[in-house]
């Protein structure tokens, strides 16, 4: 690979190390390798004996106890190129890969535990390196048909677009930069990814330090905290949401979920921190709280102050996108 293709190629590599680190993913085994396939005729390699692996991630699987691996296709493009990109066939190679990484002893081998219970993920990670592209990179993915992705069964992928890179870097900086000395929670709090969906699943954790790639493609993302003030343990929650905010009925919907799974309780302060907020989503969620405090009191057998308080609690907070960069020049020195 020349250089400066290798150059571009590594921030993508570093991007996705700079958002999975946060989220309790950890890289294991070689970088940028190839491993022998082992169905060359259903996939046909013929020519190509080989499947390849960028990066392979391993985090515990907070749903089923298990070791999850994600051997992650990682790309990096510019803005004019992201869109030239042959969505199909390269899902198509990585869900193939999956499918032998779950079977080639080469693969386990170089990944994996073999002490633990595992499965193996495949992920299309595709960084826009130049931050111009602005695009709806899921409309590319609406266009793939499930025949031409082939994807087997009991096997997963998942595809973060440039946009989604983006967001998750920026709640990866701010969950960090809330963890500094000078930031709102401090060095001091445990932070911990919920799932309170998950409480009847038999082996799933409500709380993890890992937030698994089905949760980071979700449209928010749970966060609780414990924070020690004088001698009492403080619970709190961060709720990252995706959403762009430009309804009334949007907040009323996460409202909904706060209170249904029991996050939105007495005494407990949750802020809900947007990065694509519209400007009059301040405004909105002020509204959806005052709605929302009206139809919910006489169904839930509490007191509409009771309600009052609660909503209180709950604040709504911008969160500055910062689209990762990285110097082509710094990564070549290297």
């Amino acid at each position: 690979m020349p250089g400066e293709t290798q150059n571009i190629a590594a921030m993508a590599e570093k991007a996705s190390k700079e958002i999975f680190d946060v989220f309790g993913w950890r890289h294991v085994g070689p970088k940028n390798k190839n491993w022998g396939c082992v169905e060359q005729e259903k996939h046909d390699r013929r020519r190509a004996r080989t499947h390849s692996s960028d990066v392979v991630f391993r985090y515990e699987d907070p749903w089923s106890g298990k070791d999850v691996y994600v051997t992650s296709d990682l790309k990096s493009y510019a803005k004019g190129t992201v869109a030239q990109h042959p969505v199909a066939s390269t899902l198509r190679n990585l869900s193939r890969a999956v499918e032998c990484a779950n079977k080639s002893e080469e693969f386990q081998t170089l990944y994996v535990d073999f002490n633990r219970q595992h499965h193996v993920m495949g992920m299309l990670f595709i960084y826009n390196h130049d931050g111009g592209y602005d695009e709806d990179f899921s409309k590319a993915l609406e266009g793939v048909q499930p025949s031409q992705s082939d994807v087997a069964e009991n096997n997963r992928l998942g595809v973060v677009g440039p946009k989604r890179v983006a967001y998750l870097h920026t709640v990866a900086k701010d969950i960090l930069i809330a963890q500094g000395k000078k930031g709102e929670l401090g060095p001091d709090v445990q932070c911990e990814f919920y799932y309170p969906n998950l409480q009847t699943i038999r082996f799933a954790k409500t709380t993890s330090s890992v937030a698994n790639l089905e949760t980071l493609l979700c449209p928010w993302l749970v966060m609780r905290y414990t924070k020690p003030s004088l001698g009492i343990s403080q619970t709190g929650y961060f709720i990252y949401y995706d959403g762009h905010g430009s309804s009334v009925d949007e907040f009323q919907y996460l409202l909904d979920y706060l209170f249904k799974y029991q996050i939105a309780t007495d005494h407990v302060k949750i802020a809900i921190r947007m990065v694509f907020a519209v400007p009059d989503a301040p405004a909105l969620f002020e509204k959806a709280k005052g709605n929302y405090s009206e139809d919910y009191w006489p169904i839930a057998n509490v007191s509409p102050e009771q309600v009052r308080q609660r909503m209180a609690n709950i604040s709504f907070q911008t969160v500055t996108s910062l689209v990762p960069t990285f110097s082509e020049v710094e990564l070549g020195m290297k």
